[in-house]
């Protein structure tokens, strides 16, 4: 029997392993030489609101660029991207009512990257007014006209994120700051006519404002165009009782000769107090049928001197108050 050597068995060991690999079924997917190899990474995330408590966000685009890979959300707020090419992205989320976010990241092979966004809501306008104010003044002081702007803010994320309510009037070159008022949310200032860059309020009727909502990450929203309806001049006269007359009747009737307007419109009768100097309220009728000349104050006053007006006030809650009259309640 013949021996082989040692030279030849190792020669035919290679051969053999050669031709074993060279036939060799290549199914694994993370092996360069295999059919099925696939050179990709994954990307999990999850969305959740900009502030304590982090709440999930359900319903957020998610996008990967460049590319056209795109996803949604769910309800859990979280995200997948499957079979994703390594490279480098810039990955986008973005839902209405919230600022839009993006970010960069990179994929490597065989890795699975995970992705948070916090997404600021904006700021949504409740409410918007612009409105008209006249104040009849006796000779020699002019009447007063003035704008009052009023808004009512809200913000997903809590009406204490809203930072700063502005007033722009793009047509005239002119903007204003809204004050933050005792109710959380409503937001008013007031323009004079003096304060108006043509000097008359005639002129922004038919011009659009625009107020903007910043919160306290940056973000604006802008409402939608908002116009003054209209300004009232013309103001009914009080007739009586004035000239400080003095009065036995704790309920006086108050009279006073209405005004014609060519739209629909109520009077407002309000009755205020003087004491050292100081005005406080202490009686209003509103919504009396323009064709009313007089109503009796309901209400007991108390013995000292008072002043009343009575207004025009139209739908829209535009308005133009008559000069003051004045009485006074015997001891």
């Amino acid at each position: 029997m013949t021996r082989l050597s040692s030279h030849t068995i190792y020669l035919l060991a290679s051969v053999c392993m050669i031709w074993c690999l060279s036939d060799a079924d290549r199914k694994n997917p993370v092996d360069p030489q295999s059919d099925t190899f696939q050179n990709v990474g994954g990307i999990t995330g999850q969305t959740f609101s900009f502030f304590a408590p982090f709440r999930p966000l359900p319903d957020v685009e998610v996008r990967l660029s460049p590319g056209s890979m795109l996803t949604f959300s769910d309800q859990n707020g979280r995200f997948v991207f499957e079979k994703v090419t390594p490279g480098k992205y810039v990955i986008s989320a973005s839902r209405s009512g919230f600022a839009p976010a993006e970010d960069s990241i990179s994929i490597e092979f065989l890795q699975t990257v995970s992705h948070q966004f916090n997404l600021d809501a904006l700021p949504t306008f409740d409410s918007v007014a612009v409105l008209s104010r006249h104040i009849r003044n006796t000779f020699p002081t002019p009447d007063i006209f003035f704008l009052a702007v009023a808004a009512r803010v809200d913000d997903p994320d809590g009406k204490g994120d809203i930072e700063l309510v502005e007033l722009q009037m793009p047509a005239l070159g002119f903007g204003d700051t809204l004050q933050a008022t005792a109710t959380l949310g409503e937001f008013s200032t007031v323009i004079l006519q003096s304060e108006i860059p043509t000097g008359k309020i005639e002129d922004v009727l038919g011009r659009p404002f625009f107020l903007m909502a910043i919160d306290g990450a940056g973000f604006m929203t802008r409402s939608e165009a908002t116009f003054l309806p209209r300004i009232i001049s013309q103001a009914p006269k009080p007739d009586s009782p004035n000239g400080f007359a003095l009065l036995n009747d704790p309920n006086p009737v108050l009279r006073w000769t209405g005004t014609n307007l060519p739209f629909d419109f109520t009077y407002r009768v309000e009755v205020v107090r003087t004491d050292l100097g100081l005005e406080n309220s202490v009686w209003t009728r509103s919504d009396l049928a323009n064709q009313t000349t007089s109503v009796r104050v309901d209400q007991a006053l108390l013995p000292g001197t008072y002043l009343w007006t009575v207004s025009a006030v139209d739908i829209f809650d535009n308005w133009s108050q008559s000069v003051q009259a004045s009485f006074r309640i015997n001891q």
